[in-house]
C-alpha cells in the first residue's frame, strides 16, 4: 500500500470542492466531476502513470512467467539430450528440404517477364515456323509481314519485332557462346526496360551503321564481373566487332519466356545479316521466311480484344495477298493461314509457365511431406513424454494452476526446440541451395542451369512451415495432454497402469509409413532408368569421358582458318595431363543432335534427291578417336598418318553398318560410296572409299538404342565445322572438362566452347536426370521412413515404460516372455503393415498419375519393386520394435508388482 500523499489529498479537495460548485449550477455529479478534473491536467497525468504503472506490472510478471518456463522448458530439454537432438534435426532437414526445393522449383517455374505493367505489353501469336503451324508466338511473321504490322496496327503505339540466334562472343580474355536477340529499335520501349548503364537500343539503331549491342544485368554480372567501364569496350560476336553502349536492368533477361533460357545480349535487327543462322533478316526477305517474333505495347485505350480483332483481319488479308506454306519432310509443301491473335506477355507467360508450376508445386507437397512426418512424429514423442506427467499436471491443477499456465509450460518448450530447429534449418538450406546449383542436361543441346536463391518468397514459406510445425507438435500434444479430468487422474497413482498406444498415435505411424513406402514405390521408376543405363554397355567408356562442343560457323570460318586451329588444338589435347588420350569427331555415337549422318551404297550407286538409302551415323574423327572412346578394332586397323589430306580415301565402319550395307562383317578392303546427308533437302557430292577397319557397335542416336550404324571418316580428308573435342580422362571427368577448355584456349583464344561437361551428364542427359531423380526420391523415402521408425521405437518404449506394472502382473499370472514379446511387437507392427499395404496402394495410383502426365513408358506394376520394396520397411519395423519387445519381456514382476 503506498504512503500517504499530502499534495495529492490537498488536489483532492480542490477537486471535490469545485466539482461540488459546478453540482450547485445544476450540473450531474459525473459531468461536475469530469469537468473538475480537467480543470486540474495534474491528475489526468497522475491517472495515466497509473494505469503506466499498471501495464508494466502486468508486463513484467508476463515477462517473469515467460521467463521461468522458458528455464524449466530447457532444463527438461537438457535432461533429455537425444529427445532434444532428434527433435532438432529432425525439424531442420523436414523444413530445410521443403525450403530448398521450393527454392529450385520457384527459380525454375516462377520466373517473371521482368516488366513493367505485363498487361499491357503484347505479343502476336499464330502459326509458327518453328512449332510445325501449331499456335506459338515464336517466329510467326517475316521482316516483310512485320513492316505490314508496323504500318496498319493502330491499337499499339509502339511495336517491335525480335529474332532469337546463337553466336560465339569474343572478349579481351575468352570466347563465350552465348544466346541473343537481334531487335527492332522501340524494342525496350515497347517493353518498358530501361538501362541500368548506358543506354538501351532506340530507333536511331535502325538507321546508323554502327554496329553496338546491350548486355543483359545477369550476363553483365557473370562474365563482365559487374565492370562499371563496360560501356565503350568491343567485343566480336561472330567475328564482327560490336560496341557495348548499354547494360539491360534487371531482372529482364529476354522475350523468351521460357525456364532459365536468358537473353545476353540484344543486337539491331539490321546487323543480325551478319550471322549465319540468321542472314537477310534484315533485307525484305521471302513471306515464307518466317523467324521473327512481334510484340507491342498497347496503346492508351485500346484493349486485347480489339488489337486480336485488328491483328486478325490484317493476318486474314495477308493470306489472301501473300499466302504462305509449309514444307513437309518429303519436299511437298502444304499451305498455312497466319491465324494471328494478340495476347499479352502476363497471359502468355502464365500460359507457358502452367505446366510446369503444377508440377513444380505437386513436387514441393510430395516434399512436404516429409515435414509432415517429422512434425507428427515429434507430436507422438512429445504425447508419449507428457503421458508420464498427468498426475503431476492434476496435482497442480487441484492446487489452483491454471490450465492454460500448464499450455504455456509445454509450448515453452517446443518453442525452443522451433527456434533451435529454424537456425539449423536455414543452414539445411545454405548447403542445399549450394549442392543444387548445377547443370542439369535433359539433353546435349539443352542444359538447365540451377541458381536457386533463398527469395522472400521462400523466407515467408520457411517461417509459415516453422510455424505449423510449432502448432502441430507444441500446441496439439499440449491442448492433449491438459485435457484430462483434475479428479480422474488423481484418483490414479502416478504409476498406476495406463492405456497403450492410442488409436491417433497408431493413425500417424501408419500414415508416416505409407509417405515413406510411397516415396520408395514412385522412386523407382527413376532408379529401373538407373538400372537399365547402368547394366547396358553403351559401346563407349562413357564414363570415362569428358566432351566439349565447339561450332566454326559461330566465328564464320572457313576450312583454310579452321585447319590449323585443328592441328594446333590436336597437339594440346596430347600435352594435357589430366588426359589419357584425346581426339576431335563431327559429333558423337549418340546424346546430340549435330552428329551428321550419311547414305550408304555399293560402288557405282547413283544418289538421287529424296532417294532411300541405308542410313549410318558419319563421324568425322581424327586417329585417336577408337582409343578416346573406347570402341575395338575388330578387323584391319584405324586411322594413322596414312590417311591424311590428298591420300586414297578410307573409312571404317562399325559392324551395323557393314551388315546394313554389305550383309556381312568381313568387308575390310571392300568400297564404299556414300554421300553426306543434309535431310535430303539437296544432292551432295557423292565419295566412293575403301574400309580399312571393322570396329565395335555402339549405340547410336540415344542411349541404350542401337538403330543405326556408324561410318569413321579421317577428318584430315573431310572438313566438318561442327566438332566434339572428347578426352579420355585419367582420374576425374571434371578435371578434363577443364584440360578441354584449356586445349581449346591454348589452340586459339578466339574458339567458342558451345558446352562441356563429362559425358554421362552431356550425352546421357536423360539418364543423368533420372539419377538425380532417383536418388533424391530415395533419399527422401529414406528420411520419411527413419523418421517413422524412430518415432514408433520411441512410442513403443514409452509405452513398454507406461505398462510395466501390468506386464510385471501378466508375467506374474503365467504369461510367458515370448507371449509378452508377441503383444509388444503385435501392438508395433500392425500400423507397420497397415502403412505398407496403403503406401503400396498410393505408389501404384502415384505411378498411373506420372505414367499419365509425363512418362508414358512407366511401368504400373513393377513386380520386382513390390516385392522388394516392402523388405527395408519390414525390417526397419522390426528393429524399432525389437529394443521395446525385449524390454517388456524381461520385466521383473517382483519389481514391477512392489509399488501395488
Amino acid at each position: 500500500m503506498k504512503p500517504p500523499n499530502p499534495i495529492r489529498e490537498e488536489l483532492d479537495a480542490h477537486i471535490a470542492r469545485r466539482a461540488a460548485d459546478l453540482e450547485a449550477q445544476g450540473m450531474d455529479s459525473d459531468t461536475a466531476m469530469r469537468q473538475a478534473r480537467e480543470e486540474f491536467g495534474i491528475v489526468d497525468t497522475y491517472e495515466a502513470q497509473c494505469r503506466r504503472e499498471q501495464r508494466i506490472g502486468i508486463v513484467n510478471r508476463v515477462a517473469g512467467d515467460v521467463n521461468r518456463d522458458v528455464v524449466y522448458a530447457w532444463r527438461r530439454l537438457r535432461a533429455t539430450p537425444l529427445f532434444t537432438i532428434f527433435a532438432v534435426v529432425s525439424l531442420a532437414v523436414g523444413i530445410g528440404v521443403t525450403t530448398a526445393i521450393f527454392s529450385v522449383v520457384e527459380s525454375l517455374f516462377f520466373l517473371t517477364p521482368g516488366i513493367p505493367q505485363p498487361d499491357r505489353v503484347a505479343v502476336i501469336a499464330g502459326s509458327s515456323a518453328y512449332s510445325g503451324g501449331s499456335s506459338s508466338w515464336v517466329g510467326i511473321a517475316s521482316k516483310a509481314d512485320f513492316d505490314d504490322v508496323a504500318g496498319a496496327i493502330t491499337s499499339f503505339d509502339r511495336r517491335a519485332a525480335s529474332l532469337q540466334f546463337w553466336q560465339a562472343l569474343m572478349t579481351a580474355q575468352q570466347a563465350h557462346t552465348i544466346g541473343g536477340e537481334a531487335v527492332t529499335g522501340e524494342y525496350f520501349q515497347a517493353l518498358g526496360v530501361s538501362a541500368a548503364r548506358g543506354r538501351v537500343l532506340d530507333a536511331s539503331d535502325d538507321a546508323t551503321e554502327r554496329a553496338v549491342v546491350v548486355l543483359s544485368h545477369r550476363f553483365w554480372q557473370s562474365r563482365f564481373e559487374s565492370d562499371p567501364g563496360v560501356i565503350g569496350q568491343i567485343v566480336r560476336i561472330g567475328g564482327h566487332p560490336f560496341e557495348i553502349v548499354g547494360v539491360a536492368s534487371a531482372p529482364y533477361d529476354g522475350l523468351s519466356l521460357a525456364m532459365p533460357r536468358h537473353t545476353s545480349v540484344w543486337i539491331p535487327l539490321r546487323t543480325a545479316g551478319l550471322f549465319p543462322n540468321a542472314a537477310s533478316a534484315d533485307r525484305r526477305p521471302s513471306r515464307e521466311q518466317r523467324r521473327l517474333s512481334i510484340v507491342g505495347r498497347l496503346a492508351p485505350g485500346a484493349t486485347v480484344p480489339r488489337a486480336s480483332a485488328e491483328v486478325s483481319a490484317l493476318s486474314q488479308r495477308l493470306d489472301e495477298a501473300y499466302p504462305i506454306s509449309a514444307a513437309k519432310f518429303d519436299g511437298t509443301s502444304v499451305p498455312v493461314a497466319r491465324r494471328w491473335h494478340v495476347r499479352t506477355v502476363a497471359a502468355a507467360h502464365e500460359d507457358m509457365a502452367a505446366d510446369p508450376r503444377r508440377f513444380g508445386l505437386i513436387l514441393v507437397i510430395l516434399v512436404a511431406l516429409v515435414l509432415i512426418v517429422a512434425c507428427t512424429n515429434l507430436a507422438n514423442l512429445t504425447l508419449a513424454r507428457g503421458t508420464s506427467r498427468h498426475h503431476e499436471h492434476a496435482v497442480r491443477r487441484a492446487l489452483g494452476a491454471s490450465r492454460w499456465r500448464l499450455v504455456r509450460e509445454q509450448c515453452a518448450e517446443s518453442a525452443i526446440l522451433a527456434v533451435l530447429g529454424g537456425i539449423a534449418a536455414f543452414a539445411v538450406i545454405r548447403v542445399l541451395l549450394f549442392l543444387f546449383t548445377a547443370e542439369i542436361p535433359l539433353s546435349a543441346a539443352f542444359v538447365v542451369q540451377l541458381q536457386p536463391e533463398l527469395s522472400a518468397r521462400s523466407l515467408v514459406l520457411a517461417v509459415a512451415a516453422l510455424a505449423l510445425s510449432l502448432v502441430v507438435f507444441g500446441l496439439a500434444p499440449a491442448l492433449q495432454l491438459t485435457r484430462s479430468s483434475v479428479r480422474g487422474d488423481l484418483a490414479q497413482s502416478a504409476a498406476s497402469v495406463v492405456p497403450a498406444t492410442t488409436p491417433a498415435r497408431r493413425r500417424s505411424v501408419r500414415w508416416q509409413v505409407t509417405i515413406a513406402v510411397s516415396f520408395f514405390l514412385v522412386s523407382t521408376m527413376a532408379l529401373r532408368a538407373v538400372m537399365v543405363e547402368a547394366r547396358h554397355d553403351s559401346g563407349i567408356d562413357l564414363d570415362r569421358l569428358a566432351v566439349a562442343f565447339i561450332d566454326f560457323r559461330l566465328q564464320r570460318w572457313d576450312e583454310t582458318r579452321a585447319r590449323p586451329v585443328l592441328a594446333a588444338l590436336e597437339r594440346e589435347l596430347g600435352g594435357q595431363t589430366e588426359l589419357e588420350s584425346g581426339a576431335l569427331s563431327s559429333g558423337m555415337p549418340f546424346g546430340t543432335t549435330t552428329t551428321p549422318f550419311l547414305d550408304m551404297g555399293r560402288p557405282g550407286t547413283v544418289f538421287v534427291k529424296n532417294g532411300r538409302y541405308p542410313e549410318a551415323l558419319a563421324l568425322v574423327s581424327t586417329p585417336g578417336i577408337f582409343r578416346t572412346l573406347g570402341v575395338p578394332i575388330l578387323r584391319g586397323r584405324g586411322f594413322d598418318e596414312r590417311d591424311g589430306a590428298g591420300r586414297p580415301r578410307v573409312v571404317v565402319m562399325n559392324e551395323l553398318a557393314a551388315r546394313e550395307l554389305f550383309q556381312t562383317t568381313d568387308v575390310v578392303g571392300r568400297e564404299l560410296a556414300y554421300r553426306m546427308n543434309a535431310g535430303r533437302s539437296s544432292n551432295q557430292d557423292t565419295v566412293t572409299a575403301r574400309v580399312i577397319g571393322v570396329a565395335g557397335d555402339t549405340d547410336a542416336q540415344f542411349l541404350t538404342r542401337r538403330n543405326s550404324g556408324a561410318v569413321y571418316i579421317p577428318l584430315a580428308q573431310q572438313y566438318e565445322p561442327t566438332l566434339a573435342v572428347v578426352g579420355r580422362a585419367k582420374s576425374d571427368t571434371r578435371k578434363a572438362t577443364d584440360a578441354l577448355r584449356a586445349a581449346v584456349r591454348a589452340a586459339d583464344p578466339e574458339v567458342s566452347v558451345n558446352r562441356a561437361g563429362p559425358a554421362s551428364m552431356l550425352l546421357a542427359g536423360f539418364y543423368f536426370t533420372a539419377r538425380i531423380a532417383a536418388t533424391t526420391a530415395a533419399a527422401l523415402g529414406l528420411l520419411a521412413l527413419t523418421l517413422s521408425m524412430v518415432g514408433l521405437h520411441g512410442i513403443l518404449a514409452q509405452m513398454v515404460t507406461m505398462r510395466t506394472r501390468e506386464v510385471g502382473l501378466r508375467i506374474a499370472l503365467g504369461a510367458e516372455r515370448r507371449q509378452i514379446s508377441r503383444m509388444v511387437l503385435g501392438d508395433g507392427f500392425k500400423p507397420v503393415i497397415q502403412g505398407l499395404a496403403l503406401g503400396l496402394l498410393l505408389g501404384v495410383l502415384g505411378r498411373f498419375v506420372v505414367r499419365a502426365t509425363v512418362a508414358p513408358t512407366v511401368v504400373i506394376f513393377d513386380a520386382l519393386a513390390l516385392a522388394v520394396i516392402p523388405i527395408p520397411i519390414l525390417a526397419a519395423g522390426w528393429l524399432a520394435c525389437y529394443w521395446p519387445a525385449r524390454r517388456a519381456s524381461h520385466v521383473d514382476p517382483n519389481v514391477a508388482l512392489r509399488a501395488l
